[in-house]
């Protein structure tokens, strides 16, 4: 077919074809958004190895779209002092810090090599003023100094740490867990998360938002 007669063949298509043309083509940009995203979650996947036998949970890395979904819901700002407990390869707190501008971040890990990977990566980074490294169990957390806190754990881990907030964290705090909700609490908000290829729970893809009274 010549050029001439294929230019005339798309001037004549009518305007709805168009519309579902570009209407399919933002769909695809999008799913491949997505699919991006999960793979890079199932490649970091690969470090997560058995947890020492003081850790409540295995660590699997929180996606980085669920990571900005939780900041975004916990309204954090540069005011706020975040805490991570259990915070992996700390991509939580990079996220709160350069992203959001927090004030502060806080991290616990108790896994060895996770946590000297995050702390290189903080001093490469020349974020020492602002992240603070610390090993050990999520559940000897001093929380009194946080504004936010932000869990992955399981149902079991958070009935376990559930006495610990109530006791520590200050009023106001805002708290956000991510697939699991804490016992007993009644979250102020729940967000339904999308269908994320990567999700292992096809059921639990929400976000609990919690502020202690």
């Amino acid at each position: 077919m010549e050029i001439s007669s294929l230019s005339a063949i798309q001037a004549k298509a009518p305007k709805s074809l168009e519309h579902k043309f570009s209407t399919t083509i933002r769909n695809l940009f999008r799913d491949c958004t997505v699919y991006l995203d999960a793979y890079t979650v199932l490649m970091d996947a690969t470090w997560a190895v058995e947890y020492e036998p003081d850790s409540l949970v295995k660590w699997v890395p929180t996606p980085f779209v669920v990571v900005r979904e939780m900041l975004e819901l916990a309204r954090v700002c540069s005011k706020d002092i975040v805490y991570d407990l259990g915070c992996g390869d700390g991509r939580m707190l990079f996220t709160a810090v350069q992203e959001f501008g927090a004030h502060k971040a806080v991290e616990y890990e108790i896994r060895q090599d996770l946590y000297e990977s995050s702390k290189q990566e903080i001093q490469h980074q020349n974020l020492q003023n602002q992240i603070t490294m610390i090993k050990g169990n999520l559940l000897d957390a001093d929380l009194s100094g946080a504004s936010v806190i932000v869990l992955y754990l399981s149902p079991k881990a958070n009935e376990r740490l559930r006495p610990k907030l109530e006791d520590e964290a200050k009023p106001g705090t805002r708290i956000v867990s991510y697939d699991f909700q804490i016992d007993r609490w009644f979250p102020d908000k729940k967000v339904q998360l999308g269908e994320y290829p990567f999700s292992e729970r096809s059921n639990t893809k929400a976000l609990y938002m919690y502020t202690v009274p």
